[in-house]
């Protein structure tokens, strides 16, 4: 009967140095291969292409007189190590002949797609202050691009900036603009137009 009673404390005492070692295994092995995974994310090119100075890519685009798509935000951001917008489309009323224009949806990008954006929206540079003003127009439309993080926005808000396409810096603007809405599925020239 002792002897019984010994076999078994016995198996229990193996039982948890066995369930100990396969713990301790488990965590070892786990962290391992989290070391190996942030070192592929640090060398692998196609992955690190996320800047911490550059987190977030807003676009806004408001229409002072036109029903359709009057108000369109686009939003791009990272989550992880996936870039996401998130789409709204306001038309002017909610009138039925408008309901195509109604967005509100968030939306998964490629990252080929993200970079091309980003590399295009560092190219929007020298764009004259007179310009550069975060007002809306009585008439037209008005064209909001922001990036950067949320300590550091770089701010760009032009009136009708179709109407002054020979200021420098204005047609990276533009082409920026188009590439956001085009990113996220939707036609530049539906919503771009005066």
């Amino acid at each position: 009967m002792q002897k019984n009673r010994q076999m078994k404390h016995f198996y229990i005492i193996l039982l948890v140095i066995a369930c100990s070692f396969t713990s301790c295994f488990e965590d070892k092995n786990r962290k391992l291969e989290n070391q190996i995974s942030k070192t592929e994310l640090a060398n692998n090119d196609s992955m690190n292409y996320f800047s911490p100075e550059i987190d977030r890519i807003y676009f806004e685009f408001n229409h002072s007189m036109r029903y359709v798509f009057h108000k369109v935000q686009i939003d791009i951001f990272i989550i992880g190590n996936s870039p996401r917008a998130k789409v709204i489309s306001i038309p002017m009323n909610n009138d039925e002949k408008w309901e195509h224009s109604k967005i509100d949806t968030t939306i998964n990008i490629s990252k080929e797609k993200y970079i091309e954006v980003l590399t295009l929206i560092q190219q929007i540079s020298d764009i004259n202050n007179g310009l550069n003003k975060d007002t809306i127009g009585i008439d037209g439309s008005t064209w909001k691009i922001k990036y950067g993080n949320e300590h550091d926005l770089q701010s760009y808000f032009i009136h009708s900036p179709n109407y002054y396409t020979e200021e420098p810096g204005l047609l990276n603007f533009i082409e920026a603009s188009k590439l956001i809405i085009e990113t996220v599925g939707l036609n530049p020239n539906e919503i771009l137009i005066e």
